[in-house]
């Protein structure tokens, strides 16, 4: 009964808050927002959450965004054909060997 009041005082709380400052300029709107997506995803919903790396900085232009958004690609590409490399030396070894 204690936690149900508790609980119940929060979501009053909760929507008082939403009433004065509506949407997500609402710094206690974007942190219930962020709660509710986490207990999605915990729950096997189809919600993932990206945790930012950090290594990331606000792009003041778009030149910057495509230059960055190339590299990773590139980064990406060369994990790709990394591995594919590795396969193939394994397949060419196997081969040989069966002769």
């Amino acid at each position: 009964m204690e936690k149900r009041r508790r609980l119940q005082e929060k979501e009053k709380k909760h929507r008082l808050v939403e009433k004065l400052n509506p949407g997500l300029g609402n710094k206690y709107a974007k942190k219930r927002a962020m709660e509710e997506l986490e207990k999605q995803s915990r729950r096997g919903g189809k919600t993932k959450i990206i945790k930012d790396e950090g290594k990331s900085q606000p792009l003041k232009s778009s030149k910057a965004f495509f230059t960055q958004l190339q590299e990773e690609v590139s980064e990406e590409v060369k994990k790709a054909r990394g591995s594919k490399n590795k396969k193939k030396k394994k397949d060419t070894s196997a081969s040989k060997l069966k002769l």
